[in-house]
This record gives structure tokens, C-alpha cells and sequence, in this order.
């Protein structure tokens, strides 16, 4: 799960720096089936909350909610990134990648 979990990382990592946003859907998605699954797990907790040990149950869903706080700001921050760059290269004169010094970087120059 970890490679898993490298993989699309360093997917998401090209596809900001080399600005093709189609590396970043697999980040998207994965980080969507992962709520999929938390929402799963909670439902399971909450029923071993009813039926068993109820510290552990409690503490299972504060984890799974603490995870689903963190993918679903990661599926803002990369979907905001995704989105700007498909905006910036439909159009030809916001063009961040021919209009930058750094491209790299996407640090645009107001002085040209």
C-alpha cells in the first residue's frame, strides 16, 4: 500500500512540474476511493460501537475522520492545481509554461 502510495505521489509531483494535469487524475482518484473506504470503516465502527468495545470503536472513527479531513484537503489543493493548469494550457495568451521565467517554477515575470 505504501508503494501504492509513492507512486501516485511522485505521479502528482510530474505532473506539477512538468504542468501536464493529466498526471494528476490518479492522485484525484485515489484520494476518492480513499474516502469511499473511510466512509466504509466508520459505518463499520459505528456498528462495533453499538455491539462491542466502545473506546477502541471511538478512537477508529476520530482516525478515519482525521484521514478523511486530510484526503479531502488534498483532493482541494491538487483539483485547484489540476484546474488551473488545464485553464492555463487551453488558453494561448495566460499560457503559464511560455509566459515564465522559471517555468519550473510557474513564477510568472509582470515585467515583460
Amino acid at each position: 500500500m505504501l508503494n501504492v502510495w509513492i507512486g501516485v505521489t511522485l505521479l502528482m509531483i510530474a505532473g506539477i512540474s512538468l504542468q501536464k494535469p493529466e498526471l494528476m487524475t490518479l492522485w484525484l482518484i485515489w484520494c476518492a476511493c480513499g474516502l469511499v473506504f473511510d466512509v466504509f470503516l466508520i459505518l463499520w465502527w459505528v456498528y462495533e460501537l453499538f455491539v462491542g468495545d466502545a473506546i477502541e470503536a471511538l478512537t477508529n472513527i476520530l482516525i478515519s475522520l482525521l484521514t478523511m479531513a486530510i484526503e479531502f484537503g488534498f483532493i482541494y489543493v491538487i483539483y485547484t492545481i489540476f484546474s488551473n493548469l488545464s485553464n492555463a494550457t487551453k488558453n494561448e495568451e495566460t499560457n503559464v509554461a511560455e509566459n515564465s521565467i522559471y517555468p519550473f517554477m510557474m513564477i510568472s515575470d509582470q515585467r515583460r
